[in-house]
């Protein structure tokens, strides 16, 4: 690689500017390509979620915080909200900055580690609130459930993909990014999909192409579904950890760029 590292950045625009900064700051060049788009599930059915006595809220990502506070406005209610619960610092500090009352945060974003801080807090099973997006896992639900929680599921928004997803498959083809950066499932899935469209084309071909590196865990493990093995997996969920891991990837391996 010559020049300055040309960083694409696949998250929506709104959340994009932290890792757009910090690529900017460590002498790389961002390209945001945002795949998907978030739109607001506010169907009956979650509004209804919304109104059933729970002990506590559990939110996964900063997506859920933000459709249980508009589902909230619309649904008119004005009673104080029970504690919330929060998967990763980011949903943490956007749960804070909403207004409510953030009991705790894992350090780790695994299922049982939540039932740990609940179990911790309340001493036996209750009734929580998970808010997610419609192509969430069921992980979370399914622990909770088992150790005899009562989960009221609310499915407060989805993901669509955007037109950017086929410029930038065509950026990766013509060379012009030297990494891609992605900071969940549901981006890969965009991706992906418009890395195959019209042709049956082997997701190895893409390593080849470009470095590959993943926000966490779970989104790595989207991507070895479908046959992509990331060369760099942050350990914490945060955009500011993903480019911090990848940086120190090239950094270890030594890749001549020009700051």
């Amino acid at each position: 690689m010559t020049g300055k590292p040309r960083v694409a950045i696949t998250r929506p625009l709104v959340q994009a500017q932290e890792m757009v900064d910090m690529v900017r700051r460590l002498g790389g060049v961002p390209l945001c390509y945002p795949l998907i788009q978030i739109v607001p599930a506010r169907t009956q059915d979650f509004l209804a979620a919304l109104r059933e006595p729970v002990d506590a809220l559990v939110f996964t990502s900063v997506n859920g915080v933000e459709s249980f506070i508009a589902g909230r406005q619309e649904a008119g209610m004005v009673s104080p909200p029970p504690p919330a619960y929060c998967v990763g610092a980011a949903t943490g500090q956007a749960a804070v900055r909403a207004g409510l009352t953030v009991r705790a945060i894992p350090g780790v974003a695994a299922a049982s580690h939540m039932r740990g801080v609940l179990e911790k807090e309340y001493g036996s099973p209750g009734r929580v609130l998970l808010v997610q997006g419609r192509e969430a896992g069921t992980a979370l639900q399914d622990d909770l459930s088992a150790h005899g929680w009562q989960v009221v599921a609310a499915i407060g928004y989805e993901t669509q993909a955007t037109p950017q997803a086929h410029a930038c498959v065509l950026a990766v083809r013509r060379g012009e990014i030297d990494a891609l950066t992605f900071a969940s499932g549901s981006a890969v899935r965009a991706f992906y999909r418009a890395w195959i469209h019209g042709q049956a084309q082997p997701s190895c071909m893409l390593q080849e192409s470009v470095l590959v590196a993943s926000i966490g865990p779970k989104t790595t493990e989207v991507l070895r579904r479908l046959g992509i093995e990331p060369q760099v997996t942050s350990v914490t969920a945060s955009g500011h950890a993903l480019i911090e891991a990848l940086f120190a990837y090239w950094a270890a391996k030594d890749t001549p760029f020009t700051v």
